[in-house]
């Protein structure tokens, strides 16, 4: 059934049908122009001709029929609907999502009608470089492609939150209430338990990293190991629909389909095997989709089940956040057995490698740096590179104020300077949980005069609130009573105009 018979079978979103059974019924469509519910005026109203979409109005006392309509499930129509908002829930501000809630009832049935006739495509991505703290390619994808990942990671996230959970917690990343702090608090705890306390000696920490890792992932090995654990553990009406989706997912090759934006030139820059543009078709997951994130750490955690138990017998601890993982434990051991058997297991079941410049073993007494944090015996330090990256966000939202104070005060640059704070107020509140207070005072000193002009500092250097004029709700508020009091000025004087004519009229008619 193709896009336009769905559409004509299953016209309103009010009754109980379910759309896997009106996508399957046998019920031919009406090849006949058929009216609408809604008036175009007094004596038109809207039709629509079944066998080819055309809509048109005509008298609304002809011999046309009304068009029986079928429903849509109010499950599947809510799920769709939890996704968009999802979708939209950190976008509100971004242009795509204005552009996509303008009309997002057609679009969203349009879609939901592609995915239940099979006849999904994802859209065209947008592609572009970073280059802190390292260059990087990423990919975003389409609004409605998101709306449909968002979709799949709902249904598949609490499954993978059991899963991570029964595994012993040992993976942070891309999960709520996890992250670096926690993946460093986890290994601090490895550190004192296996060291007693830093009391003994013999105990070393080694830090592994993975070479390239989005860009090895092998598509086929991910598929599979999704496919086998949905089966296995969805238990949905729809897992049909997700495995479909999933499937999609995973093979989309966004390169193939995509706007380069920004300075092209940095592609030249960026290694070969760090692109998707240079990599086998079976090879390689664009960075910065949701998807993305969720289906690698779900790819790691078979790694995570094999050292897991590999530590436990040969008594070491383990933690992982992203491609970067820690062991605990004797040095001969980690040398001998853990390292080789960790390098095996994922050359050969994941098709990943180890980064060998990025092996770092090293007694505890020494510290260990893990997540931008040097773990020391009884206290932590913010590293080197997480404070310079701070210096270089303070040194951009310097630039944005600046323009805002000397005239730029508009919707682009407030978003930008909103972008800014929040990323500042991610550092401190990093940096709260370190020995780092003189170290935040010693960076927010270093502002600007314009900084200070559009923010300020609540508590002990540990938040960043930017000024109630120089908030993009403000902003808009402001512009949305100008607007206002345009159109009343408008009515006023046509009102005005009017009475006056009126009154002239009125004269007139007298003499």
């Amino acid at each position: 059934m193709d896009v336009m018979n769905f559409l004509s079978l299953n016209g309103c979103s009010t009754g109980t049908s379910r759309v896997e059974d009106l996508v399957n019924n046998q019920i031919d469509c009406i090849s006949a122009t058929c009216w609408s519910s809604t008036e175009y005026s007094q004596n038109n109203a809207w039709n629509v001709n079944f066998s080819d979409g055309n809509t048109n109005n005509n008298n609304k006392y002809n011999s046309n029929y009304v068009r029986a309509v079928a429903a849509l499930d109010e499950e599947i129509k809510i799920g769709w609907i939890e996704a968009f908002d999802n979708c939209c829930a950190k976008k509100k501000s971004s242009p795509q999502c204005n552009d996509y809630r303008t009309d997002y009832e057609f679009d969203l049935w349009m879609l939901i009608a592609e995915v239940y006739t099979r006849s999904y495509v994802p859209g065209i991505s947008t592609c572009f470089m970073v280059t802190h703290p390292k260059l990087r390619e990423i990919f975003a994808a389409h609004f409605r492609d998101r709306i449909v990942q968002h979709w799949v990671i709902i249904r598949l996230e609490p499954l993978f939150e059991t899963r991570f959970k029964a595994q012993g917690d040992v993976s942070f990343n891309c999960r709520k209430n996890y992250g670096t702090l926690k993946a460093v608090e986890a290994l601090e705890a490895d550190i004192i338990a296996q060291s007693d306390n830093y009391k003994l000696n013999d105990i070393e920490v080694a830090r592994f990293d993975l070479r390239s890792f989005f860009m090895s992932i092998n598509l086929e090995v991910l598929w599979d190991l999704l496919k086998a654990f949905i089966i296995a553990n969805y238990k949905g009406d729809d897992i049909d629909t997700l495995l479909y989706l999933t499937e999609i997912i995973v093979f989309h090759r966004p390169q193939t389909n995509c706007r380069k934006k920004g300075d092209i030139t940095l592609w030249d820059e960026l290694p070969a095997h760090k692109s998707l543009f240079s990599l086998p078709f079976d090879i390689g997951m664009a960075i910065g989709n949701l998807t993305s994130q969720q289906f690698a750490n779900f790819y790691m955690s078979f790694f995570d089940e094999f050292m897991i138990w590999l530590c436990k017998r040969y008594g070491c601890r383990y933690e992982r956040f992203v491609d970067d993982f820690a062991v605990v434990g004797n040095r001969n051991i980690i040398l001998r057995v853990i390292r080789p058997l960790a390098e095996k297991y994922l050359r050969k079941r994941l098709k990943v490698s180890l980064h060998h410049d990025k092996f770092y073993l090293q007694p505890v007494q020494h510290g260990v740096k893990f997540v931008g944090t040097m773990i020391m015996p009884g206290r932590k330090y913010i590293s080197n590179r997480t404070v310079g990256g701070m210096y270089d966000k303070l040194h951009y939202t310097d630039m944005v104020c600046k323009a805002i104070v000397n005239g730029n005060r508009n919707c682009r640059n407030l978003l930008m300077l909103r972008h800014c704070i929040s990323a500042l107020n991610s550092y401190l509140g990093f940096m709260v949980h370190v020995s780092a207070h003189k170290l935040r005072r010693k960076i927010l000193d270093s502002a600007s005069e314009d900084f200070w002009k559009c923010c300020f500092v609540v508590g002990d250097y540990t938040t960043i609130k930017i000024l109630k004029h120089y908030k993009v709700t403000t902003y808009l508020k402001e512009k949305e009573d100008e607007e206002f009091s345009a159109i009343f000025r408008d009515r006023t004087a046509v009102s005005r105009g009017g009475r006056k004519k009126a009154r002239k009229k009125a004269v007139h008619n007298k003499l």
